[in-house]
């Protein structure tokens, strides 16, 4: 009857999904977060709702910060360029294997995950939009030179050697552990981690750069084939109440998606840090916008951004043939609709001289 869906099978399980808009009391939508209701949708319909979430965070090394005068994380990600330049050769004239940052820069969902927080930092859009365009498919766009500004800013790092690549979410850990690494992008479960680990250094989790954070976390769908959709519903609703919300955080530390709840004690004391969660810019995954395509769309996103960071090609022509890519996967017309042209059009006339 119920189904629990990770935010990127939403798309995937559509067509066996009952649509929940107009099954559910308004009000008990509205408590919760709006990009977390969102994740829910498949072009404009709601067939899943909020579990519970998950954002992308970063942890950072504040030993160093303050070491090198600097008074807390970096905000943007001009900030964090200039720490990484200030701080990492220093560091390394004793730990030769320090890096600047550690993340999921590999070619596997966790990557997309990196990237989307990349470009949604610097507003350079999350690529695959929810209406379905393509954010940076004109590169000559603001969007467009945002997103190659990104690409170009992280293949620079990575050709200094500044950064991890090629792991996932636990290898890349495992070296903030070890202190051999400035910021640490990862998932709130690292706070935990760094914690029973004692490690020998101070540091603290904030918010991403551009203050955003990919979401993660799971949602509840519901069968279209269920006999008892009154009662099912109504388990649903006892589901997204923050009382049942404010259970699972305390017992298990998952962020909730009740906005309420990040004003509880008792939830602030489970999570660490309310003020980090509350008001974070969601970069979204496009599997709403892609549906059951989206395994194919992300696989064209993290290989192609893979390359960017690691020198393969032209930053231009990997987001031009990715945008292509994806384009074919889901049909988009790049052209744009059919236009008429005026026979004194320059166009026109050369069709005539043909």
């Amino acid at each position: 009857n119920l189904l629990l869906l990770t935010v990127v099978w939403v798309g995937e399980y559509d067509e066996w999904l009952l649509p929940l808009d107009g099954r559910l009391p308004q009000a008990v939508l509205d408590a919760h977060n709006e990009q977390n209701v969102a994740a829910g949708k498949v072009k404009g319909r709601l067939v899943a709702v909020p579990q519970q979430a998950d954002y992308g965070v970063m942890f950072s090394r504040t030993d160093l910060l303050t070491k090198y005068g600097y008074a807390s994380p970096p905000t943007t990600v001009e900030q964090m360029d200039e720490m990484i330049n200030q701080i990492v050769p220093q560091e390394r004239k004793s730990n030769p294997n320090f890096l600047g940052v550690s993340g999921q820069i590999k070619a596997y969902e966790g990557g997309t995950c990196n990237v989307l927080e990349w470009l949604l930092g610097e507003n350079a859009g999350i690529i695959l939009e929810p209406d379905g365009t393509l954010s940076s498919l004109d590169q000559s766009s603001p969007t467009g030179q945002r997103a190659i500004s990104v690409g170009r800013r992280w293949r620079d790092w990575a050709r200094r050697g500044w950064i991890l690549l090629g792991q996932d979410e636990w290898p890349s850990m495992r070296e903030w552990l070890r202190g051999n690494v400035l910021f640490h992008r990862n998932w709130p479960l690292v706070a935990v981690q760094t914690r029973q680990a004692n490690v020998g250094f101070p540091w603290v989790m904030t918010r991403l750069p551009g203050n955003v954070g990919t979401l993660g976390g799971w949602l509840w769908g519901v069968s279209k084939y269920t006999k008892n959709p009154d009662a099912v519903l109504q388990v649903l609703q006892f589901f997204l109440s923050p009382e049942f919300q404010k259970i699972r955080t305390v017992q298990y530390g998952s962020p909730p998606t009740a906005k309420v709840l990040y004003n509880d004690s008792d939830v602030c004391a489970a999570l660490g840090d309310c003020t980090l969660f509350r008001g974070i810019n969601i970069a979204t995954r496009p599997s709403g916008a892609a549906g059951k395509n989206y395994p194919q769309v992300t696989k064209a996103i993290y290989n192609y951004w893979v390359d960017i960071v690691n020198g393969v090609g032209t930053v231009e022509g990997k987001l031009g043939a990715m945008n292509r890519e994806i384009a074919r996967v889901l049909n988009i017309d790049v052209l744009g609709p059919p236009t008429n042209i005026s026979i004194s059009h320059p166009l026109a006339l050369a069709v005539v001289v043909l």
